[in-house]
């Protein structure tokens, strides 16, 4: 996904693109796993609630093999 940021300071525009890479939390754990790390768990929130569709995070932790 590309992004177009536009900012204005003093007077001062200045036009930045940024590019962002959008993955589903299996694609995240193969990569992991190709580089030789195992999911153990998913959690969608800081305080540990289970993560699951519309969580506000994917807190993905893993461990090597």
């Amino acid at each position: 996904m590309e992004t177009t940021y536009t900012f204005v300071r003093g007077g001062e525009t200045q036009t930045r693109t940024a590019i962002h890479w959008v993955f589903t939390v299996r694609e995240v754990s193969q990569m992991l796993a190709d580089a030789g790390l195992s999911t153990t768990a998913l959690h969608g929130s800081l305080s540990g609630d289970e993560y699951r569709v519309g969580s506000p995070y994917l807190l993905l932790v893993a461990e090597k093999r």
